[in-house]
């Protein structure tokens, strides 16, 4: 039960970048340890930054956080991510807003 409610959770704070938060693949225990297994990155991860790459596919082996509630003030939170595979490719100019301006200044001048 708790695992579908931090698996609905992390999928809103995290969905715009990785997909597949399932139960099936959270692993939830109350001292702050938290794992998920076999995400796909979301294509338009990158999508709200300025930068002319784009992801073609990705994934990410393993998720871990450590959280700990009780000291969260004093003690830091450790995110661990294992097995990373991405595959990224040139992002057309003209969706690139640096560009966009350039270009749109270009043919105001001209």
């Amino acid at each position: 039960m708790l695992e579908s409610i931090a698996s609905a959770i992390l999928s809103k704070v995290l969905g715009d970048y990785v997909k597949g938060f399932e139960a099936k693949n959270l692993k939830f225990s109350w001292n702050g340890e938290l794992s998920l297994t076999d995400l796909e990155l979301s294509t338009t991860a990158l999508d709200n930054f300025d930068i002319p790459i784009r992801i073609k596919a990705g994934s990410i082996g393993k998720l871990h956080l450590l959280i700990p509630w009780r000291e969260l003030g004093t003690k830091p939170s450790i995110v661990r991510i294992e097995r990373v595979f991405v595959i990224l490719g040139p992002k057309p100019l003209s969706e690139v807003t640096f560009f966009k301006k350039l270009n749109n200044n270009f043919n105001a001048i001209f």
